[in-house]
């Protein structure tokens, strides 16, 4: 069985052929090429930690955005604000 890699968005196909459109992206066949076992299982390790990089900016986007001890975030926030309530309670 041979490996397909999409150069649009990285997909790796297993098959004899290269599928008619990239399950992923929709790419055309044409984009697709022919690795070794090796060159996919690369392939594959980069998409993994490009997606672990991806993940912890993400959770430090969120820690950065909370808010203080004591302090109402979110949405429950705002909804104080637009009552007037400027405890910070949303009731």
């Amino acid at each position: 069985m041979k490996n397909w890699h999409c150069t649009v968005c990285n997909y790796i196909h297993k098959g004899d052929h290269p599928p008619e459109k990239c399950p992923v992206c929709g790419a055309d066949k044409s984009k697709f090429v022919e690795v070794t076992q090796e060159e996919a299982k690369q392939i594959q390790a980069k998409k993994n930690q490009q997606q672990l990089d991806r993940e912890k900016a993400m959770v430090e986007k969120a820690r950065e955005n909370n808010a203080g001890p004591g302090q109402a975030s979110g949405s429950a926030k705002g909804a104080a604000e637009v009552k007037g309530n400027r405890s910070g309670k949303w009731w």
